[in-house]
């Protein structure tokens, strides 16, 4: 485990001085009067953990963390405040800029442990940067090799050259492939929620159908995860409904990464105290980001929808991130109608193109018998008829699966009934559904 090094930002001296004398033991500490100061000591130093007062002369604490969150997205950031900027504490964790904030004054004992939890968030942040290294290069040669696989077959067809046993024995091959890739998945997808409060559903439907040893799967790259976990020492529910790019094995290699990145998430909530003591919608911010570091390893070959949303088991409040994901839904006494009508957070793994903030991380209460309704592009992506010029037609009434929702009465399976009566699937379909029971 690496030592902590910490950069302090604050324009009063015995505030520098008295952190110092408090923590030095602990930590290596660098000190800054003012946020060019602390600038400075950014470029020539590794600094894990960052700490800067609120209100200093010239630059604000909030104001710093933005300027460098782009150049320094690693380390972790906390911000020391008085109760009046709370409004600006809260904005600016919507806006991805802090870890957690700490009010002034602080007490030592809780500033030692704060430091020690973000500390232990960048150390296993980084080992599973590392951990990830191999699946994300065994993914590539996946990848490679059923680009070659799909070459070699197209060059013999072509030619005639080989006889139709050989075909039979590539295709018995990449069924293979797929047989042993849905193996790999089918572990990632689960629903382990035991609550009295809440209850889970999932559907899932991937378009690749193959038969390997005389058994039927299917293969895409459609996932659904929920959890149960502990903030704060309260109950909450956590699910995702998750669309990776592409089709067959692109799309389930992102699946597989989406689904053990936020495996090892859940592991650690549940093995190490860091984590528990962050508010639900810290937290799911706090996921997204480690999620979506994931997924930018990859420089835009892979990306991932989602909606990843958190329950308070005994209020119903819900949290959620929609990251360019069809809109959530709520059904409540028969009628259905979309939660938020905009996308909160950039697909996972979507390049950076500009720091311009994006919207808040959504919240909604609900109330006993409400359900809320998940799904991926294939609940919309259907073709219903054709043309006059004979192109087929494509769905673009994105109302079409509220009426599916009524119609169906809110039960999974005759939501999917409504959503294929009278059209043609174009993309794998997953819903999730999760019913809030008071």
């Amino acid at each position: 485990m690496i030592a902590g090094k910490i950069l302090y930002v604050d324009d009063e001296e015995p505030n520098l001085i008295s952190f110092r004398y408090l923590f030095k033991k602990n930590f290596e500490i660098h000190l800054a009067n003012s946020a060019e100061e602390g600038l400075d000591i950014l470029k020539s130093e590794q600094i894990h953990i960052i700490l800067t007062d609120q209100k200093m002369p010239g630059t604000s604490g909030v104001e710093f963390l933005k300027k460098i969150a782009t150049i320094y997205p690693d380390p972790i950031k906390i911000l020391l405040t008085g109760y009046a900027d709370i409004g600006t504490v809260v904005e600016a964790i919507n806006l991805g800029q802090i870890y957690r904030y700490m009010a002034k004054p602080f007490q030592p004992e809780e500033m030692l442990v704060t430091l020690k939890n973000a500390m232990e968030v960048y150390n296993l942040r980084m080992q599973n940067k590392e951990l990830l290294t191999t699946l994300i290069e065994t993914n590539k040669q996946l990848n490679l090799f059923n680009e070659d696989l799909e070459n070699k077959v197209r060059e013999r067809t072509e030619t005639l050259t080989k006889t139709l046993d050989e075909i039979n024995g590539l295709k018995f091959q990449q069924d293979g492939d797929y047989y042993l890739t849905s193996l790999l998945i089918e572990p990632l997808g689960r629903n382990s929620v035991i609550s009295d409060r809440v209850k889970v559903e999932f559907f899932l439907k991937q378009k690749k159908e193959f038969q390997f040893k005389g058994e039927f799967n299917t293969l895409g790259g459609d996932i659904n995860i929920a959890h149960n976990i502990k903030l704060m020492n309260k109950s909450y529910v956590v699910f995702l409904n998750g669309d990776a790019m592409g089709k067959s094995t692109q799309g389930a290699g992102g699946a597989i990464v989406l689904g053990t990145a936020f495996e090892v998430i859940m592991e650690r909530v549940r093995s190490f105290k860091w984590g528990k003591n962050l508010m639900p919608d810290e937290w799911i911010y706090n996921t997204y980001h480690e999620l979506n570091q994931t997924f930018l390893t990859f420089e835009g070959l892979m990306m991932v929808s989602m909606v990843l949303g958190i329950i308070e088991e005994e209020t119903g409040n819900m949290y959620f991130i929609n990251a360019e994901h069809p809109m959530p839904v709520l059904y409540r006494n028969g009628k259905a109608s979309f939660i938020s009508e905009e996308q909160n957070y950039n697909k996972l793994g979507f390049p950076p193109i500009d720091t311009k903030p994006r919207v808040s991380i959504g919240n909604v209460k609900l109330v006993s018998g409400d359900i809320v309704f998940l799904g991926s592009d294939g609940r919309d992506d259907v073709v219903m008829g054709t043309h006059p010029n004979g192109q087929p037609r494509v769905n673009e009434d994105l109302e079409r699966f509220l009426t599916c929702v009524e119609n169906g009465n809110g039960n999974l399976q005759e939501i999917f009934q409504f959503i294929k009566k009278d059209a043609t699937l174009l993309d794998d379909i997953s819903l999730l559904k999760v019913s809030y029971l008071g």
